[in-house]
């Protein structure tokens, strides 16, 4: 859920009077978010909130780092999380791949407010991009195959 900006901002680790109550502490804040989330991923953004004060129907956040950028008022942000980086990893991470075939198989759901891991998806999540990174450690002479990939949409 996205809120507005009240007043022009420029230089401040403080923003005022944001509408939605849904803030929490530690999560960072993306600016001229789009309620489309054609944004994403969208790199204006202020890691971390410190505090939240209510005022009222509104919130009053207190970043860890001032704003860098001028931005006017009615400006569209949104909570991010910087949780488990950029990406979600669910089967294998970090390990070598045995040269006896084995198969590999996990999922991810989507997760709830509060709810964060490696198996999964943030709140909101609008979309996802499968990807595989094979050659990670960027060996000259590593040779890698795929066979029978699948990719099943749970119901």
């Amino acid at each position: 859920m996205n809120s507005k900006l009240h007043h022009n901002i420029k230089q401040k680790n403080e923003l005022q009077n944001l509408s939605n109550k849904k803030w929490k502490i530690n999560q960072a804040i993306a600016f001229n978010a789009k309620d489309d989330f054609s944004d994403l991923p969208n790199y204006e953004v202020v890691y971390k909130i410190l505090k939240i004060v209510p005022e009222g129907d509104n919130m009053e956040l207190q970043l860890s780092t001032a704003v860098k950028k001028a931005y006017p008022a009615d400006t569209k942000v949104r909570m991010h999380t910087p949780a488990c980086g950029s990406y979600v990893y669910t089967t294998i991470v970090g390990s070598k791949v045995p040269k006896i075939w084995k198969a590999y198989s996990n999922s991810a759901v989507l997760g709830k407010p509060g709810q964060m891991g490696w198996k999964f998806f943030r709140p909101g999540t609008a979309f996802v991009k499968i990807i595989i990174l094979p050659n990670y450690a960027k060996k000259k002479d590593e040779k890698i195959a795929f066979t029978a990939l699948t990719l099943k949409v749970a119901e």
